[in-house]
């Protein structure tokens, strides 16, 4: 009932403000606007809650007093087109492979690892969020689903400021979390520090029923979380003189979480009486990783050159403690099994590019650039079985993984503008070198891979002014997913007595083909249709192995795609702002099951539907209400049926201290409805999955900034390509 009044009021709204006439309310904002290649609108007072471009959607967080007590992770919940699934997949448009890039830079981390480590960063800290659905050939060709680029707060100015922010947030257990920042500029240095923390305890209700041919199995768990948390980043620059400047950037990330699960599992047979198994399973995690940066820039009147130098190191660790207890139907124990997992996994990632631009007076523009990329990921998984009271190891299941990736990448890109036509079209090859190694506890080579491939990815993108407020565009692109370090491990891990994950070796990329055609009204209001084809689709399946299930990633099949996106900014009065975005899609998949024995072809397709409304009332004396909500509606996807996920958010703020600090209150999620339901049904597995997590809460934040705010802000000084707004920039 609490969905359907959600659904109510999300629909109810979004048609009464659309019913409006857009054009006329538009037409009352005469804010001045900023047009360059990308047609994004700027705001010079008021920073928008979205801006669109004809490739990207740049969602402020600080536009919404709601999220500043959030992470980066739950932060993109509220993001429109974006939605986080049950397993902490980002997804983009209904689609999963999202590439996650931090100021610009990828992240290389997927599924729980890239959940834990967004989760160090506060939302405080974030400047804008881009959501890149096409693009263009400077970027990585990684991710089927576009790309979404988190960026930093540097504010750096010429002069000193400094900001402190705090939160506390109570659902039905505390969490609490802060961040400070401070940049400087004084003769041709610029200094920027920022940092944050997070600390709490969540409750997740992980529910699952599955039906096989001899029994039905209940299981009734709690996962208990208690984490803590920092980041921290700090950057330099010098300027060697008028057209060079030389930086270095540093960060840290911590996330401890102490997981301590428990489940019941009752076992009903036809005739035979009930039986049970209680498990118990604690599992200390920790995540760190460390970056560093040094980078160069040359600007001279039309051409640039800027060259970046990276390393990073991911470690994380996990010792995962099992204990099951199998009952009669009186509740005695008949039969106790205890295991031990130990899990390390380390990621050293070396990598440098150089990119050149180059503008000529007859307007045509020239960017070419080069990377090389070198990974080196280790993992080893322990693991050992009590036997009379005895840990013994155990040599079936122990695995030491290496995994060693080289990419080299070469592109070009070109672009010129007339009158009313702008054309922009490049080149990416990539180069793949794959080398793997899998040994036992014995040092016994279980697996080996040597392989490495070629690709090319073309873009095109065209833009045509039909007049000063109609513009249309075209745009086609290619893309890949290359398997993740942890994906591609062979090795198998216990998740409690009846559920396991495996990796696969012998994961394939997947490839993605996209055309998209939009129209824009006065570069505010968007209408935009594409069409993508994704082959060797990667897909985590799951199945049935007697009592087990096991999940398992695969090049499962190919899917195609149509997503229809219209996004509308509003203004019904002056003191009211609404923006509307609504994507209803439509998707296909062939899918293959061919693992455990089980053999299935099966054909899906259906509609879904994401859709985010944001109202915000600026009112007398320094107040502001706003009010939000998202519902995502996916529906069928390769062997899984999800049920609708929604929220409505609400919060007040008040600015006090001459502008200099922010009192917020906020509601999120007030009618409890971030839930995930899923069901699984083959000829080979029944299941039903659900997921609750604390997701109404209760926050009070508070925000302070000193220091010189009114100073030209030279942010982005550095970092060049300003002709092309809103491209995501290399420092």
């Amino acid at each position: 009932m609490k969905l359907l009044s959600l659904i109510f009021f999300f629909f109810s709204l979004s048609t009464s403000l659309v019913a409006q006439s857009p054009a006329a309310a538009i037409a009352k904002d005469t804010l001045p606007t900023k047009t360059l290649s990308g047609v994004v609108v700027r705001v010079p007072s008021k920073q928008p809650l979205v801006e669109m471009a004809v490739d990207r959607l740049i969602f402020h967080p600080d536009a919404l007093p709601s999220t500043a007590a959030l992470d980066a992770f739950e932060a993109l919940r509220q993001v429109p087109g974006v939605v986080i699934d049950g397993a902490d997949n980002i997804q983009i448009g209904g689609k999963t492979g999202v590439t996650v890039l931090i100021d610009g830079r990828n992240l290389e981390l997927t599924g729980q690892d890239l959940a834990q480590f967004l989760k160090t960063i506060g939302a405080a800290n974030i400047r804008a969020i881009e959501v890149i659905t096409s693009p263009p050939a400077k970027f990585d060709a990684a991710g089927n689903a576009g790309i979404i680029n988190i960026k930093l707060k540097r504010g750096l100015t010429l002069g000193s400021n400094a900001a402190l922010s705090m939160a506390y947030v109570q659902s039905k257990h505390a969490r609490q979390n802060g961040s400070g920042s401070f940049n400087a500029q004084r003769k041709g240095w610029t200094y920027a520090f920022n940092s944050g923390f997070t600390n709490g305890l969540q409750h997740t209700v992980a529910n699952n029923e599955r039906n096989t041919a001899r029994e039905q199995i209940i299981q009734r768990s709690i996962e208990r979380d208690r984490f803590r948390g920092y980041n921290i980043r700090g950057g330099v620059d010098v300027a060697l003189n008028k057209k060079s400047v030389l930086g270095a950037i540093g960060m840290s990330n911590y996330k401890y979480t102490n997981l301590d699960n428990s489940s019941t599992s009752l076992l009903y047979k036809p005739g035979k009486a009930d039986t049970s198994v209680i498990t118990r399973s604690t599992a200390p995690f920790s995540m760190r990783r460390n970056s560093i940066n040094l980078n160069y820039a040359y600007r001279h009147i039309n051409q640039e050159l800027s060259m970046d130098a990276d390393y990073a190191i991911y470690q994380s660790g996990i010792i995962n403690q099992l204990a099951n207890s199998f009952r009669n139907s009186s509740l005695s124990a008949y039969t106790e099994a205890e295991s031990l997992n130990k899990v390390s996994v380390r990621i050293c990632l070396a990598s440098f590019k150089a990119d050149y631009n180059r503008q000529w007076k007859n307007g045509w523009k020239l960017k070419a650039g080069l990377k090389t990329l070198q990974s080196v990921a280790v993992n080893e998984l322990a693991t050992k079985n009590k036997s009379g009271g005895e840990w013994l190891p155990d040599s079936a299941t122990t695995n030491h993984y290496t995994f060693r990736e080289r990419i080299h990448a070469l592109y070009v890109n070109g672009s010129q503008r007339w009158k009313k036509l702008s054309l922009q079209g490049g080149l990416r090859a990539e180069w793949t070198r794959v080398n793997s190694r899998s040994a036992d506890l014995t040092h016994t080579l279980l697996l080996h891979s040597d392989t490495g491939y070629l690709n090319l990815f073309p873009t095109l993108f065209f833009q045509y002014r039909l007049s000063a407020i109609h513009t249309l565009g075209l745009s086609f692109g290619r893309r890949v997913d290359r398997p993740s370090y942890q994906d591609q491990n062979p090795f198998v891990y216990a998740l409690d007595a009846f559920n396991t994950q495996q990796g696969n070796p012998y994961l394939q990329p997947q490839f993605s083909n996209s055309m998209e055609l939009s129209y824009g009204y006065k570069s505010k209001a968007f209408l935009k249709i594409r069409y993508s084809v994704t082959t060797n689709l990667f897909e985590e399946l799951t199945y049935q192995d007697g009592r087990r299930t096991i999940a398992i990633p695969q090049n499962a099949g190919d899917r195609q795609m149509i997503n229809f996106i219209v996004s509308v900014p509003l203004k019904p009065a002056q003191w009211w702002n609404v923006y509307c975005n609504v994507e209803p899609y439509y998707h296909a998949y062939n899918i293959m099951l061919s693992s455990l024995g089980a053999q299935q072809v099966l054909q899906r397709n259906s509609w879904g539907f994401n859709g985010y409304v944001s109202n915000s009332f600026s009112m007398k004396h320094n107040w502001k209400l706003e009010c939000s909500s998202w519902f995502n509606f996916q529906n069928k996807a390769t062997i899984y049926t999800s049920k609708p996920l929604g929220s409505m958010n609400v919060a007040v703020q008040k600015t006090v201290w001459k502008d200099r600090a922010q009192l917020r209150m906020s509601i999120t999620d007030i009618f409890n409805t971030q839930k995930w339901e899923q069901t699984a049904v083959t000829d080979n597995i029944n299941l039903h999955t659900y997921r609750k997590w604390e997701s109404q809460n209760l926050t009070l934040g508070f925000t302070w900034r000193w220091g010189n705010n009114k100073l030209k802000n030279n942010a982005d000084r550095r970092l060049g390509n300003e002709e092309e707004i809103n491209r995501i920039k290399l420092r």
